[in-house]
């Protein structure tokens, strides 16, 4: 019988965040900018120790040769705790948007400030929709002795590419002299998801008894899919060149009459063209060498990993861009916005195809005798 006492409790104390966040606004004193990071880290401290408390004992299992499979440590409280945090940004996001009052307010003063910006709240909002359900998915995997590494590599990389653009933006943007203590709470946020990124890509991957990733020579959809994955990297470059205010003209044409947003003063635009100019681009390359490699099943991860970076900074740039909060003058021109949606969503629409492509080669393997 599955064992939803982990889920069950994460989720539930997950929901304290409300009366917690209500309780911080009626003490002023908690939530100012030089208090702010101690009250926000023994808050999580509290936290991380009431699940402790909380949680049922997991009865201990024999040792899997899958490592995989793990037990309770601290990937699965890591889990727990920012399931919490993801309610927080959840309260965050509908603040901002006006859709509650009087529970974190204060932060958009006292705290991170350039979350009171469009590539702020679309990353707010993606914390609790996407993050979320895979702390929840983790934990359950954890509890009832299943494999979580795909779960653990999509949710470490959203992490890293989320934390990195988004701090890396403000702090070389238009919010550089407004970097305030509470930022430093971002600290476990970025420290240990990149731990775990390369605790499980350093590991070996488990397959399942008769199942095996099988893959003899290239196809003709390897050869489309590395060439969709060629002209992804040349509009990367075009784009990269266009934000580092290149004199190229092909650079210059589509930044100034296309994605003017890539030079916003915030430089999340420009932040997120970069990251994908130097790692998407880096990916891409591997990924393309991979397709026409025999029996590479490395491909796994680094598909899981490129799905998920170009998944979610697609999201966050995209939509960003037909803001009302962005001026007009760095929108989307209503007469490109068809070919801008095209070309933005053309990179992740491609990183699900490879990422399907590599999954469907683990196949069942008999032996013959």
């Amino acid at each position: 019988m599955p064992n939803f006492s982990g889920v069950i409790t994460a989720s539930l104390l997950s929901l304290t965040a409300w009366p917690v966040l209500k309780l911080v606004t009626r003490y002023p004193d908690l939530t100012k900018p030089a208090v702010l990071a101690p009250t926000g880290f023994i808050t999580l401290l509290t936290v991380a120790y009431l699940l402790k408390w909380c949680l049922p004992k997991s009865k201990e299992s024999k040792t899997n040769e899958n490592e995989n499979i793990i037990g309770r440590g601290i990937l699965y409280y890591t889990c727990c705790l920012f399931s919490f945090s993801s309610v927080v940004d959840l309260i965050f996001y509908l603040e901002v948007m006006g859709f509650v009052k009087g529970y974190i307010g204060f932060y958009l003063e006292t705290g991170e400030r350039y979350f009171n910006t469009s590539y702020g709240t679309l990353a707010l909002l993606w914390d609790f929709i996407v993050h979320f359900p895979l702390y929840i998915a983790i934990i359950y995997c954890i509890d009832n002795k299943k494999d979580c590494r795909n779960l653990v590599l999509y949710w470490a990389s959203t992490m890293v590419t989320s934390l990195v653009t988004l701090i890396v933006g403000a702090m070389s943007g238009s919010y550089g002299d407004e970097i305030l203590p509470a930022s430093c709470l971002n600290i476990p946020y970025g420290v240990l998801p990149i731990y775990y990124l390369l605790k499980f890509l350093t590991q070996p991957r488990h397959f399942p008894e008769n199942r095996i990733y099988e893959k003899m020579k290239p196809n003709l959809l390897d050869v489309l899919l590395a060439l969709s994955l060629a002209i992804g990297l040349i509009i990367n470059v075009i784009k990269g060149l266009g934000s580092l205010d290149s004199p190229f003209p092909l650079a210059q044409f589509y930044v100034s009459e296309y994605e003017p947003y890539i030079l916003h003063p915030t430089n999340f635009g420009k932040v997120w063209i970069l990251f994908m100019l130097f790692v998407g681009s880096f990916l891409k390359i591997v990924l393309i060498f991979g397709l026409f490699q025999s029996n590479a099943s490395w491909m796994l991860d680094w598909s899981i990993i490129f799905t998920a970076i170009t998944v979610y900074g697609t999201y966050v740039h995209l939509i960003a861009q037909f803001c009302p909060g962005v001026e007009k003058m760095y929108q989307v021109p209503d007469e490109q916005t068809t070919f801008v949606i095209v070309v933005n969503l053309f990179l992740p629409v491609v990183a699900l195809a490879v990422m399907v492509r590599t999954f469907l080669l683990v196949t069942e393997h008999k032996k013959i005798k």
